[in-house]
């Protein structure tokens, strides 16, 4: 199942940092929600249209208790992440094991890395690297969206230049500026003016949020939620069209090509909270695990700076501790015995894998092949 979801106003997601009106004068906000953000609306949502928050707390609405859990524990519903979906096609982000390219008319570009394995001494003794196949300046690939059908080319090592999307091909932002009010006698505090950055879609007929979620409730009768800075409102609209990235033949023709190079790629599609973030994956003879049975040789990664990922706890009614969280994009090469190709593919063409906040739509992942090129 998937949600679409649609702004009735502007709207703008705040960061983890404090922002007090008065003291600090600009608002630090970002136009796409974070996986915590996304499930908590839908699980107030559905919880409010289903039920009532006393109940909720004192876990006597036995449908709310599975579906939603308890103010200390989570239900059966699970989120696997969110996107942009525009005319039709949903876009993801970019890996980050790519070579950003511009080209006529700043158009961006995007074209695999090459992964190599170096026989001379490097300062961190790893001979796995990552390298451009094309001399020149590079950019960056920050923000950048690409549609299913490329996402699979570009991680399965296509030579073709794929063009990219950014966000502000989706969403454009208006600053605004607004003044505290004080919260007892509604007048306006003096000195406390601020300013923030709100969004909107280009082209709200044909853009939207699209949640896909794994195990769920039925949201028919959840009209809408409130999502974001100050509880705007969203309106919901249910589909029964689920979240796949590969067919069958594809799978088969996966696995064929993972035997024959014995090298493949976890590519994350939405954030994953790690305990110990990239230093684990860097170490000399490192692995990862994506079940009991599967523990894979990490070759390199390829990443950026961690997404720091806040929340607000509503037992202690306190903030959440805050977690760094590799950010989406992030790509793992791990090298993978013959034996275990099948494994891997049947369950790594889309799972999760996170320490933490799984059913918030955390480590959402699928996977891709590569070549590895032996320096003579």
């Amino acid at each position: 199942m998937k949600l679409y979801l649609r702004p009735v106003d502007t709207f703008t997601f705040r960061d983890h940092r404090d922002f007090q009106a008065g003291e600090d004068n600009q608002g630090y906000t970002f136009s796409f929600p974070t996986p915590s953000t996304i499930y908590g609306a839908l699980r107030s949502a559905y919880i409010y249209n289903t039920s009532n928050f006393t109940d909720f707390a004192k876990g006597i609405n036995n449908e709310v208790k599975e579906w939603m859990g308890t103010p200390t524990t989570y239900g059966n519903f699970n989120v696997l992440g969110t996107f942009i979906e525009h005319d039709g096609e949903t876009y993801f982000p970019v890996p980050f094991d790519l070579q950003i390219l511009k080209e006529h008319q700043n158009k961006q570009f995007a074209i695999p890395l090459q992964l190599m394995k170096e026989t001379r001494k490097t300062s961190d003794d790893k001979p796995y690297r990552l390298y451009a196949q094309h001399i020149g300046k590079s950019g960056s690939g920050a923000n950048a969206l690409v549609n299913k059908k490329d996402l699979i080319k570009l991680i399965n090592g296509t030579n073709e230049k794929i063009e990219l999307k950014y966000t502000t091909d989706f969403i454009v932002s208006e600053d605004k500026i607004g003044i505290a009010v004080n919260s007892a006698t509604r007048t306006a505090e003096e000195r406390k003016l601020y300013q923030l950055t709100m969004y909107s879609f280009k082209t709200p007929n044909k853009t939207s949020f699209v949640t896909y979620l794994g195990k769920s409730p039925s949201f028919d009768q959840v009209p809408y939620a409130r999502i974001g800075r100050k509880g705007r409102p969203w309106l919901i609209e249910v589909n029964d069209n689920t979240l796949n990235l590969y067919t069958d033949s594809e799978l088969d023709k996966l696995k064929d090509k993972i035997k024959q190079t014995g090298v493949a790629k976890i590519v994350f599609l939405t954030p994953s909270i790690l305990e110990g973030g990239t230093e684990r994956l860097t170490n000399e003879n490192a692995t990862i695990r994506l079940n009991d049975n599967l523990e894979l040789d990490v070759l390199t990664v390829a990443t950026g700076r961690p997404e720091v990922i806040g929340g607000f706890d509503i037992v202690k009614n306190r903030p959440k501790p805050r977690k760094n969280a590799l950010p989406a994009g992030t790509v793992i090469y791990v090298k993978i015995p013959e034996e275990k190709v099948e494994e891997f593919v049947s369950i790594g063409h889309l799972n999760t894998l996170t320490d933490d906040r799984k059913p918030e739509g955390y480590g959402l992942y699928t996977i891709g092949v590569s070549e590895l090129i032996e320096e003579e």
